[in-house]
This record gives structure tokens, sequence and C-alpha cells, in this order.
């Protein structure tokens, strides 16, 4: 079986790599050299082989890599504000700018993902250093998009040129993200040139990356909706207590006192935890988001009162609002976040973010 990443290649560089014994059959059936299939299928054998040669035969690089910028690249604004309108010449001026730094920036990209794609041909990595980093940031383009593209359970289920002319064709590659229970086909576009069919772009790799992400950010979000009932069930919110405005500070700010109540429900001894506390209004209008950490141990079973004093904005008005307001008045939630057990056990939230 063909490996994940080779069919990264064939999915972002063309998706063919994948496709070798399904291409083999089909090309049986139709093995004209001068036909879309039978390109697809030396582009296959080029990625299985190392042959960079071939795959440049067969693959316009540099017209593949605009369009995989193009997916992900919003063309500057278009249109001008009102005509002689102050405004609206600085508005056509920032967008005049935004072109020339569209131009600079473009053609770097291009050539930096053309470059990815000719040294994934010819050593099986997308960079020159193997294995440059374990962190998604800092990882090539064309490998982000793999990794963004395959997920934790990859399955190619097919391929099928579903339109073609004398110039131009189609191809449909079939796939499942197991994991999310998603299928999709990545469509590639073939141009027919002088020297034979050339794959020429990949129409829909930004949108199909956008429905895998809004999949993928649901299910974590799912995940996470149980992980923080097991986390407050865990860490119980007794009471909780604001006191009156206490004082205003040297420069002016505003300072209250929350005083919480937790029970820790757990068989074992909690070491740290973080959480976020949130105040609104009666009617639910957010005031403010607080982050709080504590590194008391809470024994299992006990009940512990901790304080926080919280410093509050002169220039803020929803600042006021709860300098001013008595507790009852206010709606105060204690969200615990990340649990760290003295046993070294810890239960804290899926980050939604790609690392």
């Amino acid at each position: 079986m063909l490996s994940k990443k080779t069919f990264f290649v064939v999915a972002i560089i063309i998706t063919l790599s994948l496709l070798g014994t399904l291409l083999t059959v089909h090309i049986m059936q139709k093995n004209s050299k001068n036909s879309p299939e039978f390109a697809l299928k030396k582009i296959a054998v080029a990625i299985e082989k190392r042959q960079l040669k071939t795959f440049t035969q067969y693959v316009d690089t540099q017209s593949l890599s605009e369009s995989i910028l193009k997916e992900f690249m919003e063309d500057p604004q278009k249109g001008s504000a009102a005509e002689g309108s102050f405004w609206g010449e600085i508005k056509n001026i920032g967008k005049t700018i935004q072109n020339r730094i569209s131009d600079y920036i473009k053609p770097e990209l291009v050539n930096s993902i053309e470059t990815q794609m000719t040294t994934y041909i010819t050593t099986g990595y997308f960079s020159a250093k193997k294995d440059i980093t374990n962190l998604y940031s800092n990882k090539p383009i064309l490998e982000k998009v793999w990794l963004d593209l395959s997920g934790e359970s990859f399955k190619f289920l097919g391929f099928e040129v579903v339109q073609k002319t004398n110039q131009k064709a189609t191809a449909n590659l079939l796939f499942k993200r197991q994991d999310l229970d998603f299928s999709s086909s990545l469509k590639v576009l073939l141009h027919k040139k002088e020297s034979g069919w050339q794959v020429t772009a990949l129409e829909n790799l930004g949108e199909t990356l956008n429905q895998i992400e809004t999949l993928r950010v649901k299910k974590i979000q799912s995940k996470n909706k149980a992980l923080m009932q097991k986390m407050q069930d865990t860490l119980h919110i007794v009471s909780i207590e604001k006191s009156d405005g206490l004082s205003k500070g040297q420069f002016g700010e505003m300072r209250v006192m929350l005083r919480i109540a937790f029970q820790n429900q757990s068989k074992e001894d909690i070491q740290k935890f973080k959480a976020d506390i949130t105040f609104k209004k009666k009617d639910g209008t957010l005031l403010r988001k607080v982050k709080i950490e504590d590194t008391d141990v809470i024994p299992a079973g006990d009940i512990v009162e901790k304080s926080w004093p919280l410093t509050l904005s002169p220039l803020s008005k929803d600042d006021h609002v709860i300098f001013k307001s008595p507790r009852a008045d206010l709606l105060i939630d204690v969200s615990v976040k990340e649990l760290a057990f003295t046993t070294g056990e810890t239960i804290k939230l899926i980050p939604t973010e790609s690392k």
C-alpha cells in the first residue's frame, strides 16, 4: 500500500501517487499516449521513482503552484471609493500599496511552493532538511496542507476523468476522512499542450480544506464539551462571592476581591488548576473574562476557599458596572479549563488550532 505522505503529493501536486494500481488498469483499457489518463499514470510513476524530468514533463509546476497559492490568497480589493472624496483617495492609495505588496509577495510564494514540489519528487521530503521541525507553524507550506488534508485517518476511494474536450480535462480524486466521516473529491485540471497533457491546477483545494477544518473544529468542540463537564464535576464550584468596590488605586484603577469555594470531588489530590471567570449582567451581556490559576494542593474530598484580587480599569464602562454592582446583580461563572493531579494525571481542553 502506498504511503499517506505520497498521496499528498498526488493530492496537492496532482494527487496521483496513491492511484498507481487503479491507473494501471485504466490505462490498459485506454492506452493512448495522448490522453489525460496516460499523463496521470506517468506522473504517478515519476513520483514513485523520483523521476523529476518525467514529472515536469507532465506537470506545469509553476501553473500548479500559482493555482495552489490562489486557493489561499485573496486578491486585493477591487473597486474604488466615491470620486472626489478625501477618504476615497486614501482608500485608493491603500489599495495601490496593497496591490504592490501583493505583486512582491506572490512570486516568492509561488517559487517556494514550486521548490517544495521538486524537492519532494527528488528526495521524498518537502524541504532540503528532512523532518526539519515538529512545530506545525514552521513546516513548509505543502507539508502543512498535507497534514490538514490527511488528518488522522485518510482513505483514497477512487479516480475518474469526469470531463474532457480537445484541449482541457478534469479529473476527480475521491477520498474519505474516516475520522471525520467526510467524503469529498479534489478536482485536478489538465491542459493539452504540444508535448502532451499536463496538470495545471488544483481547483477546489481551499474549499475542501475549509470543509475539513470546520468538521475538525466541531469534533474537537464536542470532545471539549465533555472534558469541561468532567472538570466541573471534579472541581465543583460551591460558592462565589464578590466584595464591594474596595478602593481606587494611585492611578485611578478600581479593585474588587473574589472569594470562591471549591470542592475536590475526585479521589486524587489536585495539584493545580486553571480556569476562566466571566462576569455578565443579568441579561447575559458579557462584561469581562478573567483567567486564574492556582498551584496549592486541594486534597481529595476537601472544600477550600481561595481569593483573587481583581484590578479594574477606570476607562472601561463594563469595569465600572462590575465595581459598583452588588454580587446579586451579576452573573459570575467559573469555568475550569485544566486540572493537574499529584499523581501526574492531567485533564485539559484540546486546542482547536493546528500545532
